[in-house]
């Protein structure tokens, strides 16, 4: 049966539709992104070159996700999904009432669509592990594999928006058929908004937040001592919403070094380096959890592909770093606390491995310090950074792969953090039901109150019956006439 639902992966270029139908989109050009709240509207234009009668005209603004899986001496698997289905309703005065798009003539059919800020619930309806999954797999994915400049997107994983024209046929006894159709693509860049930072354990192997390193002066000298470095997730970078420019954030990594006696002076910080890793994850079927998180490889029926590229970032240079002694701050500021730098904590791992070696506790001479690192992801030269999201069957996610050179002997300590690249809202969606403020309701709680105090009250005088004696009246009595007293 026809229908205009997807039939297969596309290319990077959008396929001429059957002729008949030619899809004209207002106030468009080819590298426009639509986001959130983003009106997309235009004409489908009907121009036949022959009578063809119709039973029924759809124009609707879809997405799907498109994945293929190799496997080893086995055929390809491809798998669409589409989330997003949006249809326009035709009017009976712009198509003929004789059901037949008479040759040589032209028909204009007007639609209007707006982005969503949201998926409808049946867009994802299989398996997951926890709410949050859901959640993530209900928010809009940007468009993948159709951009101008290279999203860093394998050929195996894309996205696609399209507005979908088709014209239908039935006949008795027949399948129904599609006789005219027209298609044009559109990239969208969805708003998404910061996400609160991820909590990263160790059964979480693509991150490594924390790692302490000795220091010596060559490499058969003694250990002056151990640096360690913690880095904290850095706020996310936020596009515009016409994906040109990316705003700046900041890595902050807290150093303690711990020297083997007390004439030793903490080491020097030689340099810092930076590389950004960008990671597609797809597959055939529906995921059940965050790929980025728990193990690397994941024992699975149908197992998740990942696809990478690494781009280095430009770091400035870093100044001079002060180094004080843990317990003068401790004397100096009694909010501080040395449980940032827990004795557990402090390991000397293999990330490879997986092995934890155990230092020995913080001397009581430890230094400490902060390094805080601006940085830019790397945008444009032919560099498209997509915004962090996961789907139903694919995903991207963002790492840092943090180098800190420190001591004479130029020691290395290697940390990978998360980072999410956001994206702005401009188009915030009605709220008809948000509960209202605090404040509000407040107010209206001190307005009530003040006008209950100032409200006009009415005097009576009670009955001579009930004058002088302790009888209440009843309820007969309240009914009965009484003189207001003015």
């Amino acid at each position: 049966m026809a229908s205009l639902a997807t039939d297969g992966p596309r290319t990077k270029q959008s396929r001429p539709g059957k002729t008949g139908i030619e899809v004209k989109l207002d106030n468009h050009w080819s590298s426009k992104a639509y986001t959130s709240g983003s009106t997309v509207s235009g004409h489908a234009i009907v121009h036949p070159t022959r009578d063809v009668p119709f039973s029924d005209v759809e124009i609707l603004f879809t997405g799907t996700a498109y994945t293929r899986v190799d496997f080893v001496n086995q055929y390809a698997t491809y798998a669409s999904r589409p989330f997003m289905k949006l249809s326009m309703p035709i009017s009976a005065s712009d198509i003929p009432s004789s059901r037949v798009f008479q040759a040589g003539r032209t028909y204009t059919l007007p639609f209007h669509f707006v982005v969503p800020h949201q998926l409808t619930l049946s867009a994802c309806t299989h398996h997951v592990d926890n709410p949050s999954v859901r959640d993530a797999h209900l928010r809009l994915p940007p468009t993948m594999g159709f951009w101008e400049d290279d999203d860093q997107s394998p050929e195996m994983a894309n996205i696609e928006y399209a507005i979908r024209a088709g014209v239908f046929h039935d006949t008795p006894g027949e399948a129904r058929s599609m006789p005219l159709e027209g298609f044009h693509m559109v990239k969208v860049l969805p708003s998404l908004p910061e996400d609160a930072p991820l909590e990263i354990s160790a059964a979480d192997e693509r991150y490594q937040q924390s790692k302490t390193k000795t220091i010596r002066k060559n490499l058969f000298s003694a250990k002056q001592g151990t640096l360690t470095a913690k880095a904290l997730q850095p706020g996310a970078v936020v596009m515009t919403a016409d994906g040109l420019h990316v705003s700046e954030s900041t890595m902050r990594v807290n150093l303690a070094f711990d020297p083997s006696s007390a004439d030793v002076a903490p080491p020097k910080i030689n340099s810092i380096t930076a590389k950004l890793q960008a990671t597609t994850f797809f597959s055939n079927a529906p995921m059940s959890n965050l790929p980025n998180m728990g193990a690397r490889i994941k024992h699975q029926s149908n197992p998740c592909l990942t696809y990478s590229t690494t781009t280095n970032m430009p770091i400035a240079p870093v100044d001079v770093l002060t180094w004080e002694l843990a317990s003068q701050l401790q004397r100096r500021d009694s909010g501080y606390s040395s449980s940032s730098w827990p004795e557990e904590d402090g390991f000397e791992s293999d990330s490879v491995t997986g092995r934890h070696h155990k230092v020995v506790a913080p001397s009581p001479n430890r230094y400490v310090s902060t390094l805080r690192i601006p940085f830019k992801v790397p945008h444009g030269n032919n560099k498209f950074l997509l915004p962090s999201f996961n789907s139903c069957i694919s995903s991207r996610s963002y790492f840092i792969h943090l180098t800190i050179s420190a001591g004479p002997n130029n020691t290395n300590i290697n940390l990978t953090l998360p980072i999410q690249i956001a994206v702005e809202n401009v188009n915030m969606p009605a709220q008809d039901n948000d509960l209202p403020s605090f404040e509000s309701v407040m107010a209206a709680s001190e307005q009530e109150a003040a006008e209950f105090h100032l409200m006009p009250r009415l005097m009576q005088v009670p009955s001579e019956r009930f004058q002088g004696n302790s009888i209440l009246p009843g309820y007969n009595d309240s009914r009965r006439p009484t003189v207001a007293v003015v």
